[in-house]
């Protein structure tokens, strides 16, 4: 018997005239099976059309818990003379629990992006706008920012209300173009710092782009000898930089062979004020000055980097950099950094999301929803002997290896200790205490280099909802972790 919610999306199709349903769409509401049961929708593998996306949105409309529509490629064009951009404002902003779209891959006039605002405006669920287009308005860019950012705001206040505390101070990524007047580009990187998720409520949160990468069919990087020295002076100063701390030393290695050396003279401008930020550079001799509006605003030294926002969000130069004396510099170009890094994202994104495949509590998640949780999975370093969880502390993070291995080892009331075997690449460990918030079962030992990525319970609760309700998806699974009585289950078999 075919489903009700696929019987309303055959209907809107013929309504609009749509010969040939959506396959993918088809398939991923059967998957649902309901109205209530769909959380969301990922229209990134194929082409449905304006057309698609008009039959699309009214179904959405019946479907009071859906929260996050990916458009896909060229599905949604904002432009003034598409009737989409109405009917995607109309329905997102009479919504009582959507909270995220993406409209990657999908251009974006100033009539679109006004529209855009005016939903931000309307409606304080929606949360994240995932957009690509770096020809609009900067200041157009700027308020749908704001709005998104005042959502968030009065969300969290809504939370602390409801739980009775009061609002922290507030950490978050904000919309993909960064406020021109800022010159804190780390505040820039933080991740949300959030409680827990409101009661019926999901959470996405604000995120940066990791901006249009280069076109990879028509971009290669070209790649720049170097001596050991010169890749023993680099190599530091790139891992103390937020972007490129968080990479694999394969993937560090890549980003290192195509920086390229300058020599300027003393009064160079090596930037400009409102041109395009092209590079990233990393001061290997001499010293800068950052000028805003005539004025010496800072000065950059050797070991020190400028150029990273533009480099990170496409947008025009904050300020002029001008050479004190002779500086020498290494750079690695937007392209290359752009390529390298969608390349660096896609891997990572394929090896979380594996890993995860494999973790009972998260293997039988949609595709999309393991994306979501490995868009939010951070990374941590250690070293040989070095304990990454200690038995009796409380836990609320779940590892999954990624270099490295680790011994697990526990001590008993008699004081002995007990091994309990290892781990390795693509294995994971800490579900348990993830789940239940109790003390750590056992010592978690890194017996090499470990690099491991680690999410939080409150972040990933933010993204899913609670950890429970994701469990009882799977009833085995559920069996497995949780007692009859609904205790945590005998600890010594997870």
């Amino acid at each position: 018997m075919t489903p009700p919610i696929v019987n309303e999306y055959l209907t809107k199709c013929k309504e609009h005239n749509i010969k040939k349903p959506n396959k993918e769409v088809i398939d991923q509401l059967e998957e649902a099976q309901g109205f209530e049961e769909l959380e969301s929708l990922d229209l990134s593998r194929n082409y449905v059309g304006n057309k698609g996306m008009l039959a699309i949105m009214e179904v959405i409309a019946k479907c009071k818990n859906f929260s996050t529509l990916v458009v896909g490629q060229h599905n949604a064009e904002l432009s003034s003379d598409n009737e989409f951009v109405d009917k995607i404002m109309q329905v997102a902003a009479a919504h009582p629990s959507m909270t995220s779209i993406d409209f990657m891959g999908n251009p974006v006039t100033a009539y679109g992006a006004k529209k855009l605002l005016d939903l931000a405006r309307e409606n304080e669920q929606i949360l994240y706008l995932h957009l690509d287009d770096d020809e609009l308005d900067q200041k157009l860019k700027i308020r749908i920012r704001e709005a998104l950012e005042a959502n968030l705001h009065k969300m969290w206040a809504q939370d602390a209300e409801d739980s009775g505390e009061a609002a922290e101070g507030v950490k978050f990524v904000s919309f993909h173009v960064p406020d021109v007047k800022s010159d804190d580009s780390a505040n820039l990187l933080q991740k949300p710092d959030t409680a827990d998720s409101a009661k019926g409520r999901r959470r996405t949160g604000i995120s940066a782009e990791l901006m249009r990468g280069a076109d990879s069919e028509e971009h290669t990087p070209v790649y720049v000898e170097k001596s050991h020295a010169v890749k023993d002076q680099i190599r530091p100063i790139l891992l103390k930089n937020p972007l490129f701390n968080h990479l694999a030393k394969s993937e560090l290695k890549t980003f290192l062979e195509v920086m390229f050396p300058n020599t300027w003279e003393a009064g160079t401008e090596i930037m400009q004020v409102g041109t395009p930020g092209k590079n990233f550079y990393m001061i290997t001799k001499g010293a800068v000055d950052i000028i805003k509006e005539g004025n010496v605003v800072a000065v950059k030294k050797e070991s020190e980097v400028f150029g990273e926002l533009e480099l990170m969000y496409n947008t025009n130069a904050v300020a002029t950099v001008k050479a004190q004396g002779e500086v020498e510099t290494w750079a690695i170009s937007r392209k290359d950094y752009q390529y390298l890094m969608m390349d660096e994202m896609v891997n990572r994104r394929k090896t979380y999301t594996e890993i995860l495949s494999r973790i009972p509590i998260t293997q039988h998640l949609s595709s999309y929803e393991k994306l979501q949780i490995a868009d939010a999975l951070d990374t941590a370093t250690f070293e040989p002997g070095q304990k990454v969880i200690s038995q009796g502390e409380q836990g609320d993070v779940m590892y999954m290896i990624l270099e490295g291995s680790v011994d697990i080892r526990r001590t008993t009331e008699d004081g002995e200790v007990a091994d309990l075997g290892g781990r390795g690449v693509g294995e994971y460990f800490g579900e348990f205490e993830f789940l239940f918030n109790v003390p750590r079962f056992c010592d978690v030992i890194a017996k090499d280099h470990l690099r491991a990525a680690f999410i939080k319970k409150k972040d990933f609760e933010l993204s899913m909802g609670p950890t429970m309700d994701i469990l009882k998806r799977n009833a085995a699974v559920y069996r497995f972790y949780v007692s009859e009585d609904g205790s945590p289950a005998d600890r010594n078999k997870a």
